[in-house]
Formats: structure tokens, C-alpha cells, sequence
């Protein structure tokens, strides 16, 4: 499955590089197909494949969030109707991420385009490796302990590192929701990844918001990423669902730190 991943990741790198008419959409139902599978919007691989395209990393930034919305909005509701969101969880987060969207989003334009996108590879490297290593034996009986003094508080915390992750770097907070819940919860692989989709709808638009009112947000690389993450989404989401929760989590890691990997040296 790794290997299908990185081969599809491969292809689509070659049709921005060779100036695809339909680059933007192909980039957007891989963003959608990966988000949905792997509990992200799809930013993670979006963002890098567009600054490979030229854009600048504000820029891409700006463009991914149309289409992690898009990502998020029809990937919960494939989980929602295998019954896989914890809805208490998904609106703690929801909330916590709200409040923090801002103050990331005015960060983002201190840094550099360059700088950001330091920042981006190096979050993903981080949490790329976090699900299967807190899996391990080595961390199992810690993360079992965590997981029975889950609260509200908790998920709300959660909640306030993606809402700055995905004001700062234009993601939906995925990228730091799916592998803290993953950690700290007893629940399924296939639940935190559908509260994850779940919790990222609105701040993804809020930050969307923020971008667009910097002025950084064109609609001709918006649009076509929406569209085809709107496609991809459906079929991450029946994909994921017929996946095992360890190969998910070898899925998630694989993708992002390949994806840190290139963009830390570019």
C-alpha cells in the first residue's frame, strides 16, 4: 500500500513539472484521496506539489485550504455514516482550533515563504513517525493511561495546536489532531480519523478566510484543487474504511515524511 502511495505521489509530481492543463485538479483528488485516508485535509501533499508548480508557500497555502475544506466536509460525512466520529470530541476540538486560527494566520505572514515552509516539512517529519512509534509496546501502557483521563479540556487543547497549525501553515490540523488523538485516546484508528475530518471543516474555512483577506488567495488554483478534492475525498474515505488501523498509521507516516523529506531539501 506504502508503495502505490509513493508511485501515485511520483506521477502526480511529473504532471506538475511537465505543466498538466489539468494539474490543479489531479493535485486536488490526490490531496483528497490522501487527506481522507489518512484523517488530514490533503494540505500536507497539496501545499508542497503547488510551490513545486511555482507558487509561492503563502500562496499555495492559500489555495490548499478550499480544497481541505472541501476534504473534510465529504470525508466526515462518509465516516459519519459508518457511524466512525466521536462527536463530542470532533466539537471540543472544533472549538479549540477556532480560537487559535487567527493568532497562527498573523504569524504566518511574519515568516518568509521560504522560512514557512521550513516549518511546514518539519512538523510533518515530526508527526509523521508519532502514530506507529506510540503504538509500540514501548508506549503502549503510557498511552492507555492517557487515554482514561480524557476530557473535554483535552480534546479542546488538541484542538488549539491545530487551529495555530492550520492558521500558520495552511492545513487543516490534521496533521497534529490525527496523531494526538491516536496517542492520547483509546479510540479506534478509523474513529480519530473521521473526527479529525470532522473537526478541521471550520477551521480550515476560517483560515481560508484570513488568507484570502492578505490577499493571497486566486481562485484559479482554488477551484480546480476543490473540485478534485471533492472526488478524491470519496474515495480516501471508502478506502480507509477497508484498510486495517495498522496499515493506516504506516499510510500516515510514509506520506508525510516523505513529503517533509522533500520539501526540507528543496
Amino acid at each position: 500500500a506504502a508503495a502505490r502511495w509513493v508511485n501515485a505521489l511520483r506521477r502526480t509530481a511529473q504532471a506538475v513539472a511537465d505543466g498538466h492543463p489539468t494539474r490543479y485538479v489531479a493535485i486536488g483528488v490526490f490531496g483528497g484521496v490522501f487527506g481522507a485516508f489518512a484523517g488530514l485535509g490533503g494540505g500536507v501533499v497539496m501545499t508542497p506539489l503547488l510551490t513545486c508548480s511555482g507558487l509561492t508557500q503563502h500562496a499555495a497555502q492559500a489555495a490548499s485550504l478550499a480544497a481541505i475544506a472541501s476534504t473534510g466536509l465529504l470525508g466526515a460525512s462518509g465516516y459519519a455514516q459508518a457511524h466512525e466520529i466521536d462527536v463530542e470530541a470532533a466539537a471540543m476540538m472544533c472549538a479549540g482550533a477556532l480560537s487559535m486560527v487567527p493568532l497562527g494566520a498573523r504569524l504566518a505572514f511574519r515568516f518568509t515563504s521560504r522560512s514557512l515552509s521550513k516549518v511546514f516539512a518539519g512538523l510533518m517529519l515530526v508527526s509523521g513517525p508519532a502514530i506507529p512509534l506510540l503504538h509500540t509496546d514501548t508506549f503502549k501502557e503510557i498511552q492507555q493511561s492517557l487515554a482514561q483521563q480524557r476530557s473535554p479540556l483535552a480534546y479542546a487543547a488538541i484542538g488549539c495546536a491545530a487551529g495555530l497549525a492550520s492558521g500558520l501553515l495552511g492545513v487543516g490540523g490534521g496533521v497534529v489532531m490525527t496523531p494526538l488523538l491516536s496517542a492520547l485516546t483509546d479510540l479506534p484508528q478509523h474513529t480519530v480519523l473521521g473526527t479529525s475530518l470532522a473537526a478541521m471543516i471550520l477551521p480550515s474555512l476560517a483560515s481560508l478566510y484570513a488568507h484570502a483577506a492578505r490577499g493571497v488567495l486566486s481562485s484559479a488554483f482554488a477551484i480546480p484543487l476543490a473540485l478534485g478534492a471533492v472526488g478524491g475525498a470519496v474515495c480516501g474515505v471508502t478506502g480507509a474504511l477497508h484498510t486495517g488501523e495498522q496499515e493506516l498509521r504506516i499510510i500516515f507516516a510514509v506520506g508525510l515524511v516523505l513529503t517533509g523529506g522533500r520539501m526540507l531539501l528543496r
